[in-house]
């Protein structure tokens, strides 16, 4: 019997300015990585308060709903500025598709 696949997710600190805390999330963020991306962003954030959280999502290889709607939240809390750059080309579809892409800044990079 062959083993299921690994889902893998890996959270860096990028950046931790003032005002803002880039994050690089790469690999699949799913139902089964999203509780090591939640933990990550909350350590990051108690370690690093930042009006601005910014979500590198260029190495993102695949996104499920339970990630979208984690990504929703973050925008709608407002405090701090959700914001997505560089997302991959699978995740800005699904942002187009879900409408996310109207209620979610995205950025083609970190500069503004």
């Amino acid at each position: 019997m062959k083993d299921a696949p690994q889902h893998a997710v890996s959270v860096n600190v990028v950046s931790s300015e003032e005002q803002s805390l880039t994050l690089e999330i790469l690999g699949e963020v799913d139902l089964s990585t999203l509780p090591e991306v939640r933990v990550a962003t909350a350590v990051a954030l108690a370690a690093h308060p930042a009006d601005e959280l910014i979500f590198d999502m260029s190495g993102v290889t695949f996104i499920d709903s339970t990630g979208l709607a984690y990504m929703r939240a973050l925008a709608r809390d407002d405090s701090p500025r959700f914001v997505i750059v560089d997302p991959s080309p699978g995740v800005r579809r699904l942002l187009q598709l879900t409408l996310l892409d109207a209620s979610i800044a995205i950025r083609s990079s970190v500069q503004v």
